[in-house]
């Protein structure tokens, strides 16, 4: 992403920034081939297009998770994903937002070498 980023910070023009993502997803498409003995492509790009557009980038460990809460709360969802390097886990959240409400959901942790396994992860998660 740092290219996207960068065009931004230079351009200030969405479509530049689009064109460099729509670059990234076909790389990664033309690479869909290596993987053809593990997965099928059918089912790589149904992950493709699983993957919710909406994604928010963290760095470093200070990270709040606040507008991961608000989408649970606001779509009612029993668990969430956060993709990280660290080793995968499941955790129980109970907190309360800004205004008072409590939101409880199940945090599932992965590490970017299992995104090929979300699908089941999430399924195992909700039993």
């Amino acid at each position: 992403m740092p290219a996207a980023v960068s065009a931004w910070a230079s351009q200030k023009d969405p479509q530049a920034v689009n064109q460099i993502h729509f670059n990234l997803l076909t790389t990664y498409r033309d690479d869909f081939a290596k993987y053809s003995g593990r997965l099928t492509i059918e089912r790589l790009e149904e992950i493709m297009r699983s993957v919710p557009r909406q994604l928010e980038v963290k760095a470093g460990s200070t990270g709040t998770l606040k507008s991961l809460q608000q989408f649970i709360l606001e779509k009612k969802k029993a668990v969430a994903v956060r993709v990280n390097s660290d080793f995968p886990s499941l955790c129980c959240v109970n907190i309360k937002n800004s205004t008072g409400i409590s939101i409880e959901y199940s945090l599932l942790s992965i590490p970017f070498y299992l995104i090929g396994q979300l699908h089941r992860l999430i399924k195992n998660a909700k039993k």
